[in-house]
Protein backbone atom coordinates (compact mmCIF):
# COMPACT_ATOMS: atom_id res chain seq x y z
CA UNK A 1 0.00 0.00 0.00
CA UNK A 2 1.45 3.33 -1.00
CA UNK A 3 1.79 6.33 1.96
CA UNK A 4 0.00 9.33 0.89
CA UNK A 5 3.47 10.47 -0.35
CA UNK A 6 3.61 8.43 -2.88
CA UNK A 7 0.16 9.18 -4.34
CA UNK A 8 0.10 10.98 -7.44
CA UNK A 9 -3.09 12.89 -8.08
CA UNK A 10 -4.80 14.95 -11.00
CA UNK A 11 -2.30 17.09 -13.20
CA UNK A 12 -2.11 20.97 -11.91
CA UNK A 13 -3.43 22.29 -15.16
CA UNK A 14 -6.82 20.46 -14.18
CA UNK A 15 -7.43 23.57 -12.13
CA UNK A 16 -8.66 27.04 -13.47
CA UNK A 17 -8.49 30.51 -12.44
CA UNK A 18 -6.12 30.32 -9.45
CA UNK A 19 -2.67 31.50 -8.28
CA UNK A 20 -0.24 28.85 -7.83
CA UNK A 21 3.00 27.87 -6.94
CA UNK A 22 4.63 24.84 -8.10
CA UNK A 23 7.81 22.57 -6.27
CA UNK A 24 8.79 19.72 -7.90
CA UNK A 25 11.38 17.67 -5.88
CA UNK A 26 11.63 20.51 -3.13
CA UNK A 27 12.43 23.09 -5.97
CA UNK A 28 10.33 25.95 -7.06
CA UNK A 29 9.46 25.30 -10.57
CA UNK A 30 6.31 27.73 -11.52
CA UNK A 31 5.02 30.69 -9.99
CA UNK A 32 2.04 32.77 -11.23
CA UNK A 33 -2.03 32.23 -12.68
CA UNK A 34 -2.37 28.41 -13.94
CA UNK A 35 -3.38 28.93 -17.18
CA UNK A 36 0.00 30.64 -17.96
CA UNK A 37 2.12 27.68 -16.25
CA UNK A 38 4.08 26.19 -19.01
CA UNK A 39 2.74 22.63 -20.74
CA UNK A 40 5.56 20.85 -18.52
CA UNK A 41 4.03 22.23 -15.34
CA UNK A 42 0.71 21.73 -16.30
CA UNK A 43 1.08 18.06 -16.69
CA UNK A 44 2.72 17.43 -13.28
CA UNK A 45 0.43 15.71 -11.02
CA UNK A 46 0.96 16.66 -7.73
CA UNK A 47 1.07 14.70 -4.49
CA UNK A 48 0.43 17.18 -1.83
CA UNK A 49 -1.20 20.76 -1.98
CA UNK A 50 -0.84 23.37 0.67
CA UNK A 51 -3.54 26.05 0.65
CA UNK A 52 -2.97 29.81 1.53
CA UNK A 53 -2.99 33.25 -0.30
CA UNK A 54 -1.38 31.23 -3.41
CA UNK A 55 -2.15 27.61 -3.84
CA UNK A 56 1.32 25.78 -3.84
CA UNK A 57 1.51 22.44 -5.41
CA UNK A 58 4.16 19.40 -4.47
CA UNK A 59 5.40 17.06 -6.96
CA UNK A 60 8.02 14.46 -7.24
CA UNK A 61 9.58 13.84 -10.09
CA UNK A 62 9.71 9.61 -9.59
CA UNK A 63 5.76 9.94 -9.35
CA UNK A 64 5.43 11.51 -13.27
Amino acid sequence: MKTNEERAYMPIGGARLIDIKVILDNEQVYEGMVEDAPDEVKKLKYSNVEMGNKITYYAHSELQ
